[in-house]
């Protein structure tokens, strides 16, 4: 695609045509790929970017024939995590509505009735035109001609791949006067401000009184008592209420799932599924993330359960690890 400027025939080219959203697409695509293309032909070399061009073509080639194994490799993925926990037929549910809507939107991509409002062809083939010559021979793929011999297109050809690269050694030259303004902000700040007056009378706040879990990780104690009040009130009246249920309520109450997990009373028998007897209600509590991973497979014990307000679980009195209701000999709550 070469520009030089001369746009007479445009008329017979059909450049006066509305523009399709498909054709804007392409039009925006193409952009895009020359843009980056022209970036890395500046800032490395052709040579080099051809080659790691091809060095792509290759993986891309590659990954496409290790495609085939891609339906197997899904389902191991999907076994392996526990996600079938709805069926066969829920997977199959809504493997079928994302494609049927990913067809209706192939579909209004390629429907040629869709028009965009009222541009026309030559609105963005003309520039688009004018962009691929300049990107061309601005970065020395392509020799000159017409009108890109002289004039402010052989200066802007010439000039742009500097201004690029002035921008690109500004952008990451370390600047001196933001380390020495930091430096005197870390000089002219009171590191101890909570033991200086302050003139104004302003106070700053304290940080918030910490309380631990119960396997001593520190945590607000303001969480930890909304953590025993959801325990002791809400659980109870979720008895029966499934894995997910119990998850959602801790997220509506702002129990954050990386540091609340869904603790297990009753080790569950199987992590591959949330529907086990034990993944209801009255065997769940909301539990600290270190706690959980130390208890393991053991029951929760009555320190522990009495710690967290989790007065509606079972729990184990032995000090030692019990895996199993059989094993149990202590009361239970």
């Amino acid at each position: 695609m070469a520009y030089d400027g001369d746009c007479d025939d445009a008329d017979d080219e059909g450049m006066d045509d509305p523009v399709i959203l498909r054709g804007l697409l392409q039009c925006c695509s193409i952009f895009a790929f020359f843009t980056v293309r022209y970036v890395l032909d500046v800032l490395l070399t052709v040579p080099v970017v051809q080659a790691m061009s091809h060095r792509a073509v290759r993986i891309l080639h590659g990954g496409w024939n290790a495609a085939c194994c891609a339906p197997l490799a899904s389902v191991a993925l999907l076994y392996l995590t526990g996600s079938l926990d709805s069926g066969w037929l829920g997977l199959f549910a809504r493997v079928l509505l994302r494609a049927c809507i990913l067809r209706a939107l192939f579909a209004t991509l390629l429907d040629d009735s869709v028009v965009v409002f009222s541009l026309r062809k030559r609105h963005i083939w003309v520039p688009l035109g004018w962009l691929v010559t300049f990107t061309r021979v601005s970065s020395g793929r392509m020799a000159p001609q017409g009108i890109w011999r002289g004039g402010y297109h052989r200066f802007l050809c010439r000039a742009m791949p500097w201004v690029l690269r002035a921008y690109l050694f500004w952008a990451t030259w370390p600047t001196p006067f933001t380390s020495r303004s930091y430096a005197v902000f870390e000089a002219s700040t009171p590191h101890a401000p909570f033991d200086r007056p302050n003139p104004d009378g302003y106070a700053p706040p304290s940080p918030p009184e910490m309380c631990s879990s119960y396997t001593g990780f520190q945590v607000p104690c303001e969480e930890l008592e909304r953590v025993r009040a959801f325990n002791s009130r809400i659980m109870p009246t979720m008895r029966d209420a499934n894995y997910r249920a119990i998850r959602k309520a801790m997220n509506d109450h702002g129990f954050a799932a990386h540091i609340w997990h869904v603790g297990h009373a009753i080790p569950d028998s199987s992590k591959k599924s949330t529907r086990n007897e034990e993944d209801f209600g009255w065997n769940l509590f909301a539990q600290h993330a270190v706690d959980n991973l130390k208890l393991g497979h053991c029951l929760v014990s009555c320190a522990e359960a009495r710690h967290m307000g989790a007065h509606h679980v079972q729990c184990s009195a032995s000090k030692d690890c019990v895996q199993s209701l059989s094993r149990t000999n202590g009361r239970w709550w």
